[in-house]
């Protein structure tokens, strides 16, 4: 699955879980990759934020699948 591809899956996914976010940094997240597919490290620091209260598990499997596109990101850096 290409780096766009994946993005666009997280996305998905995320639209279908019920996570709550009161301080709204996964929906700047959201907003942010979705300008910008290569601003992955800002995507995953929302991912990750502990305000972000993973209800159904959807935001830990997010956060596995953004994690490797991170990594090749600085590989291919």
């Amino acid at each position: 699955m290409s780096k766009e591809e994946t993005i666009q899956e997280v996305i998905k996914i995320l639209e279908s879980s019920d996570y709550i976010d009161p301080a709204e940094h996964l929906y700047d997240g959201l907003k942010v990759i979705r300008r910008n597919p290569n601003n992955i490290h800002d995507f995953l620091w929302a991912l990750k934020a502990h305000s972000v209260i993973d209800v159904d598990g959807k935001v830990k499997q997010c956060i596995d699948m953004i994690t490797p596109l991170l990594n090749q990101n600085k590989e291919d850096e």
